[in-house]
């Protein structure tokens, strides 16, 4: 018997060190586990959202960069572009003025060519 009581008094001290063990792994998991990872939980969710905001925002310059980049080279083509037509365009109407005014003197010519020709025929027969 008194073997069996020394066998009970081991079993109860190895139960109140499993509960113990047990308490105290509860006490570590509601004290220190949870709260730490619930912290560690927020700060990564804030961290990606801050990346994720930093990306969007360089997105955002890039974008306004590259739109200031057009703007500015497509005024300076549009620039260059005028000033090429320009003078074609330029060059193009002083042709066909030159050309036409060419014509309306050689017509005028003409005209006086012909007029000194019949005046000096008519000439002739008076």
């Amino acid at each position: 018997m008194a073997q069996y009581i020394d066998n009970y008094n081991i079993f109860k001290k190895i139960d109140l060190a499993y509960r113990t063990a047990d308490d105290a792994l509860d006490r570590w998991i509601k004290k220190i586990t949870i709260p730490y990872s619930d912290a560690y939980d927020i700060a990564y969710k804030n961290y990606t959202k801050t990346l994720k905001e930093a990306e969007e925002i360089e997105k955002q310059r890039a974008e306004l960069a590259f739109l200031a980049l057009s703007l500015c080279s497509g005024s300076l083509l549009a620039s260059a572009l005028a000033l090429s037509m320009r003078s074609t365009i330029t060059s193009y109407a002083l042709k066909v003025i030159c050309n036409n005014m060419n014509r309306t003197f050689e017509i005028v010519h003409y005209a006086d060519v012909v007029k000194q020709n019949c005046t000096t025929q008519l000439s002739y027969f008076s």
